[in-house]
């Protein structure tokens, strides 16, 4: 579990890095903090990482996945004070808030780039660095245990994606390899099983 969501984290560090390069070119881009721009970006991108492979294995079609995005990331990110200041919400949203991941982020961001905060950095980094630890746990246990993993041997929580004329019954995967029930060694270079079982 830790290398996909580290994965993650690389194309999350790799999108930042290549935005600073391009936004350098067009605007006079001043950055406070480059430490903890690399900080925020890393943490906010383990807990989203750690998540999205929560919903992954607890996702049936694709559709709920868009439930997910729909009915907590993007309230989430609406609630974060990315458009606006958080003093600007009503009491009740501010307090909500105050528990939300991607407030802290992006006040972490915004202090890297501006100097600037709504809240405490310290807290953010805290509470940031717990609820990756939490999340990347819960993903971790629900790997561990085989939550709708072991199960795909019927096929029906792998996503038809491509093609399956192998009617190979597969048993174990490693790596990138699969294996049958015969003893059969495949390599799985569309990574749509091993590297997720």
């Amino acid at each position: 579990t830790l290398s996909i969501i580290l994965a993650a984290c690389t194309r999350s560090l790799l999108i930042t890095l290549l935005s600073i390069v391009v936004f350098s070119f067009l605007v006079d881009l001043a950055i406070h903090s480059i430490s903890l721009l690399f900080i925020f970006t890393f943490l906010g991108s383990f807990i989203l990482g750690s998540v999205g492979f929560i919903a992954g294995l607890y996702a049936d079609k694709f559709d709920e996945m868009s439930g997910i995005q729909s009915f907590i990331i993007i309230p989430c990110t609406m609630l974060s004070g990315v458009f606006y200041t958080v003093d600007k919400l009503p009491s009740f949203f501010q307090a909500i808030s105050q528990f939300n991941p991607f407030w802290f982020v992006i006040d972490g961001m915004r202090f890297s780039f501006l100097g600037i905060a709504d809240g405490s950095i310290t807290k953010g980094l805290i509470y940031l660095s717990i609820l990756g630890v939490i999340t990347w746990l819960i993903s971790f246990v629900l790997y561990s245990r085989g939550y709708k993993i072991k199960a795909w041997k019927n096929m029906s929580y792998v996503l038809n994606t491509y093609a399956r004329s192998v009617k190979e019954n597969f048993v174990e995967g490693k790596g990138v390899y699969l294996y049958t029930d015969k003893g059969d060694k495949y390599l799985d270079f569309c990574s749509g099983i091993s590297c997720t079982n």
